[in-house]
């Protein structure tokens, strides 16, 4: 997209590092995973991600049985989206009663208009128990090919929007494939002080993949 706005300079042939922050971090993630092979005319050099949601299914699983509680309006967006990407999934397989409406007006609000919706909702069907769903949440999460270019992750440990325990799994996923995963952890820092916190850290981190330094790694040696 870069390379198609007027002035830029921008060419596929420069270095690309890959960042973003709670569901960008995860999509971040994703896109580092398939570069190779959808865009193996770039050079991506590394993948950051900023508290990343990702583990669709525990996600699903969890947010299921809450209902309207926490993270209700994300639940609201995340499956009116899915539904639209994948038509074929079966709506029933995870929402019945008040919430299937709500998947429907959702598309027409802003964040806090969709927790304003999900408000006083109780527990819906858990997608993973659908064969279908289950699939589409697996391939949508992080971790399940190895990417090519290494990879940064920074979590505040008091994160109450995105927990610090779901980037772990992901790190610990991109570990067992064999992937250059570094993954540090801010005592003190929520989903939103995260940014400020881990800032000096990424700087230097993006620096050094472009630079071509070795990349370091938080995984297991064993």
């Amino acid at each position: 997209a870069a390379t198609q706005i007027d002035g830029s300079g921008v060419t596929l042939d420069e270095q690309v590092l890959i960042s973003g922050h709670s569901q960008g971090g995860h999509a971040s993630l994703m896109a580092g995973d398939i570069a190779a092979a959808y865009a193996p005319e770039l050079d991506v050099v590394g993948t950051v991600a900023i508290a990343p949601a990702g583990e669709l299914p525990l996600i699903e699983s969890t947010l299921s049985g809450m209902g309207g509680r926490g993270a209700g309006g994300f639940a609201l967006m995340a499956l009116a989206g899915f539904l639209d990407a994948y038509p074929h999934l079966p709506v029933d397989a995870v929402a019945d009663g008040a919430w299937r409406p709500l998947l429907e007006q959702v598309g027409e609000t802003c964040l806090n208009e969709a927790f304003g919706l999900a408000a006083g909702l109780g527990p819906r069907p858990n997608g993973t128990l659908n064969a279908e769903w289950n699939a589409v949440l697996e391939e949508n999460s992080p971790g399940r090919v190895l990417p090519a270019a290494p990879i940064l992750i920074v979590h505040g440990d008091v994160d109450d929007t995105v927990p610090a325990a779901l980037s772990d799994i992901i790190h610990d996923t991109y570990c067992r494939l064999g992937a250059t995963s570094q993954r540090n952890l801010y005592p003190g820092a929520d989903h939103i002080s995260i940014l400020g916190a881990s800032a000096a850290d990424i700087d230097t981190w993006m620096k050094d993949r472009l630079a071509g330094a070795p990349p370091p790694s938080s995984c297991p040696t064993t």
